[in-house]
């Protein structure tokens, strides 16, 4: 029963990873991180990771109505800060007292070459280049979901690329994944990771410099990574005819 609730919340029949690839490692049975992705019928490319409180079915089910709102709303092609005020009023409505989600909200328009970004508390969120270097990096400057009663806009920035790259982003559960003397990993080796790999085995390298640092140890807190490949991108017109599931 709980294995077959977050394969619904994850649908996999929709979740369009085309241009994306994810890791999700979970610290119980039943994680409370959430990976989603669809495109638009005008061909935009939205990504969603959110982390809810707690661990278990209590943070899964944290995730039920943003899940939904996510792929109702990128149906309709709505602005990411819409999406995010949307999902903040669902999880304060919804969600048990004291109840939050950590996400970022993530809408890539290829044929303008411009990607809008709401982070609410994720830690990592980075734009790099084809070389890995860090070109721009996202910062949290929204509450997380539920904690937000709606006084001011929910805040997106916009970043526009000229070479190729690749967005990576992941829950603080892979920054604070611990060795067994205890040790954090940090942000650092995460950027030295992604910076010491080609484009195209940048994300191996990254979930091989976690593993050693563990070194087979299970994970205190659900742990998820994702990385999103402009060059994956799908033309508007190509990704309109494509489909929002990518079949």
């Amino acid at each position: 029963m709980l294995v077959s609730l977050m394969t619904r919340m994850m649908r996999p029949d929709r979740l369009d990873a085309s241009a994306m690839e994810y890791w999700m490692q979970s610290a119980d049975r039943m994680g409370g991180d959430l990976v989603a992705a669809a495109r638009s019928p005008h061909g935009r490319y939205y990504v969603m990771l959110a982390d809810a409180t707690g661990h278990g079915l209590p943070a899964a089910i944290n995730l039920l109505p943003i899940n939904r709102v996510f792929y109702t709303m990128v149906r309709k092609n709505l602005p990411v800060g819409l999406i995010a005020e949307r999902m903040n009023a669902s999880v304060r409505d919804q969600s048990p007292p004291g109840r939050f989600v950590v996400a970022l909200i993530l809408c890539f328009d290829q044929a303008n070459r411009l990607l809008e970004v709401w982070n609410g508390g994720i830690p990592m969120a980075l734009f790099l280049n084809e070389a890995g270097q860090i070109v721009r990096r996202f910062t949290s400057e929204n509450l997380p979901l539920g904690l937000d009663e709606g006084g001011a806009p929910p805040h997106t920035v916009f970043h526009r690329w000229e070479g190729e790259g690749q967005f990576f982003a992941c829950s603080d559960g892979l920054t604070d994944a611990e060795s067994p003397e205890g040790k954090p990993l940090g942000e650092a080796p995460v950027e030295m990771a992604l910076a010491a790999a080609p484009a195209s085995r940048r994300f191996n390298q990254l979930r091989r410099v976690v593993h050693e640092h563990m070194v087979g140890q299970a994970p205190h807190d659900d742990l998820t990574a994702l990385m999103v490949d402009t060059r994956k991108l799908l033309p508007a017109v190509a990704a309109a005819e494509h489909g929002e599931t990518g079949k």
